[in-house]
């Protein structure tokens, strides 16, 4: 089975945390402070979890969003915080954690967001495979 590869990036307190309870849980955790130091592991990795606010955020997660088989991205943010998160991330696919969360909230959150990247590269696969190979040629060949 492969190695689900998680990058946590961002200078908050809580990096630490969910770097043990992500690694206790059987993942490969990278953690990064800054966008910069986090865009060149970006490549393999299964999932992202950032801060939501953070400026930077948005730019990072365009840039995974713009990748062939992005990664999950996961954002955290404070209640009262999360209508401007919400606004300033809007146009980028990701999954909000609300502060304060449980252990098994986030272990859910990134299985869930794993379980999407893996249909996504499945499908990325699979178009390939379709535009290499050609589409069915008779009703047997049919996916």
């Amino acid at each position: 089975m492969k190695c689900i590869r998680i990058l946590i990036v961002g200078q908050s307190s809580e990096q630490p945390i969910l770097r043990e309870i992500l690694c206790a849980a059987g993942f490969e955790v990278f953690a990064r402070q800054t966008i910069v130091e986090s865009l060149p592991v970006l490549n393999g990795i299964d999932v992202v979890i950032a801060d939501a606010a953070v400026e930077s955020t948005k730019g990072l997660f365009e840039q995974c969003w713009n990748m062939e088989a992005p990664p999950g991205l996961i954002a955290i943010t404070d209640p009262w915080t999360i209508s401007s998160a919400l606004q300033n991330l809007r146009d980028v696919p990701v999954t909000f954690l609300k502060r304060p969360f449980f252990r098994d909230e986030l272990l859910c959150m990134v299985r869930e967001a794993i379980r999407h990247v893996e249909l996504v590269r499945n499908y990325v696969r699979l178009r390939q495979y379709v535009d290499v190979h050609g589409g069915p040629r008779s009703g047997r060949d049919r996916l």
